[in-house]
């Protein structure tokens, strides 16, 4: 689909405005990407928006390929933001990979979901491992060390956790 085809509306105004295609600046909203009007600056949730930072339709196809594709690349992302994306890909990967040994093919987090043959929720089971693996940080920054595991993986481990729970907690409350 060419993104730059299609029109967005100026609220303020109340028209319908086509777009040019040459840098449509898009916003997330509900799950989807939607081309508005172009600005030289545009407000939305407390930040802002340059010139330089707008996305053209080839990288709106990279993103949806790739959704980190479009962090890595722009020269206005603080590095810090940079080290942060590849580790959300990397706390992925892990997730996958472990996943294939805990997990099942119709329930990914059948092993954090045996908490329930304990009479516990499954999400207050996740929150337990994450406590395990602060645990292990915790060990690690009164000692400086750890007999078998990384305080790194320990770290990778309690973001899992940490969006495993979260993930569950959502599921048993409906949203």
């Amino acid at each position: 689909m060419d993104v730059s085809k299609l029109f967005a509306k100026s609220e303020e105004q109340g028209e319908t405005v086509p777009s040019t295609g040459k840098h449509p600046l898009i916003s997330k909203q509900k799950n989807s990407i939607t081309p508005v009007e172009e600005v030289d600056r545009f407000e939305d949730e407390g930040g802002a928006v340059s010139k330089d930072e707008w996305v053209t339709p080839e990288e709106i196809t990279e993103v949806l390929i790739d959704p980190t594709k479009i962090w890595e690349d722009r020269p206005t992302v603080h590095p810090l933001y940079k080290t942060y994306n590849r580790l959300v890909q990397e706390v992925i990967a892990i997730r996958d990979k472990k996943g294939k040994d805990y997990g099942t093919p119709e329930d990914p987090f059948a092993n954090v979901r045996g908490a329930q043959d304990f009479g516990v929720k499954p999400w207050i089971g996740a929150a337990n491992s994450a406590n395990d693996c602060l645990t292990r940080i915790k060990q690690y920054a009164k000692t400086g060390k750890l007999e078998n595991e990384s305080v790194r993986d320990s770290m990778i481990d309690l973001a899992n956790y940490a969006l495993i729970c979260l993930t569950l907690w959502e599921e048993e409350n409906g949203e």
